[in-house]
């Protein structure tokens, strides 16, 4: 709608805001960028508009973790992180739980989780 999109990372505490021509409109770098240990954290999972922000899912942590019989899986976003549609950094919602995917319902102005647990 407003000829834009974002690239979010797994591996990389970064967004990439761009125009519908590839041209970089910004970089929204998030707390984790310069991290020693970054290699061995997770980052963003997926990325939306809604309204007049984007919306992503954020793990912000270790990729893999250990369940209670001590065989590794994934790790998934437990937050979410608000921006507007120029990159500044609006708010984090700290949903408590693991969030394995998450979708816009534009029409009833929602954003709806699917939590494994």
């Amino acid at each position: 709608k407003d000829s834009l999109y974002v690239n979010c990372y797994r591996d990389f505490d970064l967004l990439t805001l761009c125009d519908l021509n590839g041209q970089l409109v910004c970089n929204i770098y998030g707390p984790g960028w310069k991290e020693k240990d970054e290699k061995w954290n997770a980052y963003y999972s997926d990325v939306y508009f809604v309204n007049e922000n984007i919306i992503a899912s954020y793990v912000g942590e270790k990729a893999f973790i250990f369940d209670e019989y001590k065989r590794p899986r994934g790790n998934m976003p437990t937050h979410f992180v608000l921006f507007d549609k120029n990159g500044k950094y609006k708010q984090t919602l700290d949903v408590g739980e693991m969030v394995e995917f998450f979708c816009v319902d534009e029409e009833n102005d929602r954003v709806i989780g699917y939590f494994p647990n």
